[in-house]
């Protein structure tokens, strides 16, 4: 009974979704909605709808960095492949990859871990990923960042 009851929510967050494309001003709150709840499913619906894959919140927060902080590693991933920028920043500084790092999300940090990224991006507090790793005790997010070439 409980997987009918998910199955019947999934359909019905897809279709609220979609209409909400058609709503442009909704279209990236709709995008926000799918990615913080991982249903990677309809976040590639949406991108095919021609929702913005760096779509941000007026604290410059992306999708990307969204899906990051819940740890929605094949989100991360969906986003990367239609072109979410991996360095973008909140008006803070902040990045998706610092944000993965700080939450303890070892796969999602693989994952933004694509050749374009930069490591070692400051905030504007001087923080980095490698920073809020070491800060938050993750020793293998640590390692990772460092292999990565990430510096101290």
């Amino acid at each position: 009974m409980s997987r009918i009851v998910k199955i019947g929510s999934g359909i019905a967050l897809l279709m609220l979704l979609i209409w909400a494309v058609g709503c442009s001003q909704d279209s990236n709150q709709a995008l926000f909605m799918a990615v913080s709840k991982g249903h990677t499913a309809t976040v590639k619906t949406l991108l095919a709808q021609g929702v913005d894959v760096n779509a941000k919140d007026d604290d410059g927060v992306t999708v990307l960095m969204s899906a990051a902080y819940g740890g929605h590693t094949k989100t991360v991933t969906a986003l990367l492949a239609k072109g979410a920028e991996v360095n973008a920043k909140t008006k803070d500084g902040v990045t998706a990859l610092m944000v993965a790092a700080q939450g303890g999300h070892t796969a999602t940090v693989k994952a933004l871990l694509v050749p374009s990224v930069d490591v070692n991006a400051k905030a504007k507090d001087g923080s980095t990923a490698l920073m809020k790793a070491v800060a938050k005790g993750h020793a293998g997010i640590v390692n990772l960042l460092k292999q990565a070439g990430a510096k101290e």
